[in-house]
């Protein structure tokens, strides 16, 4: 199943070389945090929101590595199990496993997300009553 996530970058994006089958692709790996009016405020009063892990390959990592920190963005995700080993392979910790995403699709100019939220907004004021599937080809 695909995702709309809008997230808050927590770091600076990095593009890595990685090895896969014999050739070599771009990736990045980062964590973004998605909104959550619960949270609680950190020192500087700002809400930290829930983070979410994020794996870009390819060309949405050579767009996602022109974000900065701080910038929020809407994508396209492939919902994933995303496995790491705290401190790198080498360092006998053993493998941690959470849920992430991998971008399918960037949404620069930010219609998804302008689109739904006017999609909601019209859900919840009564406007409409449903919100049909719409099965993917």
């Amino acid at each position: 199943m695909k995702t709309v996530v809008k997230v808050r970058l927590g770091e600076e994006p990095e593009i890595k070389k990685h090895n896969v089958h014999g050739e070599m692709l771009e990736v990045v790996n980062l964590t973004g945090y998605v909104y959550d009016p619960n949270a609680k405020e950190n020192e500087r009063g700002q809400k930290l929101g829930i983070p979410v892990a994020i794996v870009a390959w390819k060309e949405n990592a050579q767009r996602l590595a022109t974000k900065k920190k701080g910038d929020y963005f809407t994508f396209v995700g492939q919902a994933r199990r995303i496995s790491y080993t705290p401190g790198g392979r080498s360092s006998g910790n053993k493998p941690v496993a959470v849920m992430g995403f991998t971008v399918v699709f960037i949404d620069e100019t930010n219609t998804l997300d302008k689109q739904l939220t006017s999609l909601l907004k019209m859900y919840m004021d009564g406007k409409i009553n449903s919100i049909a599937d719409i099965e993917e080809e």
